[in-house]
């Protein structure tokens, strides 16, 4: 989580930022699922908060299609979908020719055809 946080997700703040890396490495904390943010630092708190908030939101089960348009729905909301546009080894490899709804959001997939299977890599 750290690292994603760190690589260009426009929604956190770069002081509470800094201070949650400071906490977690102070406290060597491996799995995002067992840190609690101390209730002290309320911007850590918060971004914490928000985490959780992303993480549960792609947590629940649904069909493959619904998953994949929330996951484009959180990267577009923290600043990172349109870098991912920008990568062309993450776009689709019939994009756009493909009109299937979930091949548009394939992407996200990494298999050597289109997720719809209509078309070869």
């Amino acid at each position: 989580m750290l690292d994603w946080l760190k690589n260009g997700v426009a929604a956190a703040d770069d002081q509470a930022l800094r201070s949650l890396e400071h906490s977690l490495r102070q406290r060597a904390v491996r799995d995002w699922s067992a840190w609690r943010g101390d209730e002290d630092m309320a911007d850590v708190v918060t971004l914490t908060e928000q985490v959780n908030a992303w993480r549960l939101s792609l947590q629940r089960s649904r069909p493959l299609g619904l998953w994949l348009s929330g996951l484009q729905e959180l990267l577009q909301a923290t600043g990172q979908w349109a870098a991912l546009q920008a990568d062309r080894l993450s776009a689709p490899t019939c994009w756009p020719r493909c009109t299937c709804t979930v091949a548009r959001n394939c992407w996200a997939i990494s298999r050597p055809r289109n997720f719809c299977g209509r078309h070869d890599a």
